[in-house]
């Protein structure tokens, strides 16, 4: 391997490490608690994380509400 080419990768790895470095900085900075609103890179981070999708899918609560509507019905007709 080429030693100008070994540099540049050096050089690369550098630049990457840097950047996780600062990220984690600011994460760590960032960790207390504080007023007001968050900042705009930690909302990017957050709404990228939940990528907007909370709570349980709209079949998944269907489909379980009607196997409840049906162990009601159920328990109804075994009382009379």
């Amino acid at each position: 391997m080429d030693l100008v080419a070994i540099v540049a990768e050096l050089r690369a790895e550098l630049a990457r490490m840097d950047n996780a470095i600062f990220a984690l900085e600011r994460l760590a900075m960032a960790h207390g608690a504080r007023r007001g609103r968050p900042s705009k890179w930690m909302l990017q981070a957050k709404n990228t994380q939940l990528d907007g999708k909370v709570g349980v899918p709209s079949g998944v609560r269907s489909n379980a509400a009607s196997v409840f509507r049906k162990t009601l019905v159920n328990r109804k007709s075994k009382k009379t």
